[in-house]
């Protein structure tokens, strides 16, 4: 999934997601 994402909202999935989340993100960055 390819979504744009606020600085604010990435800072809440470093605080509460867990890492497969953070890593999908990181590929799409």
């Amino acid at each position: 999934m390819v979504k744009t994402i606020t600085s604010a909202d990435f800072e809440a999935l470093v605080k509460n997601a867990t890492k497969p989340v953070i890593l999908e993100f990181g590929a799409d960055w």
